[in-house]
């Protein structure tokens, strides 16, 4: 138990930078991928002239690429963890606690 949590502890400023990192790695995987579909800027959801289903593609877009660079950035940090620290940071199957 006390382990548990001190392995937390540790690879806490890991999570932190990853976070950010997966965020700012999200935002600018998005403008890329807009910036193919369309030259004008993404609509806000709230845009009344804007087509519905442009709106749907503009946010579905938006949350694959947050997720994916997040999972990505997070994953490359429990890996770098376990490189430099010797334990892995969350669970070691999807069975275990």
């Amino acid at each position: 138990m006390i382990y548990k949590v001190a392995i937390k502890l540790l690879y806490l400023p890991f999570a932190l930078v990853a976070g950010r990192v997966g965020a700012v790695a999200g935002k600018r995987l998005f403008a890329a991928a807009w910036g193919r579909i369309d030259d004008a800027p993404p609509p806000h959801p709230s845009t009344r002239d804007v087509p519905f289903a442009k709106i749907l593609v503009a946010e579905t877009l938006r949350s694959v690429t947050s997720t994916t660079a997040r999972t990505a950035s997070d994953r490359a940090s429990a890996h770098t963890f376990h490189y430099l620290i010797g334990a892995w940071p969350g669970q070691k199957s999807a069975s275990s606690d």
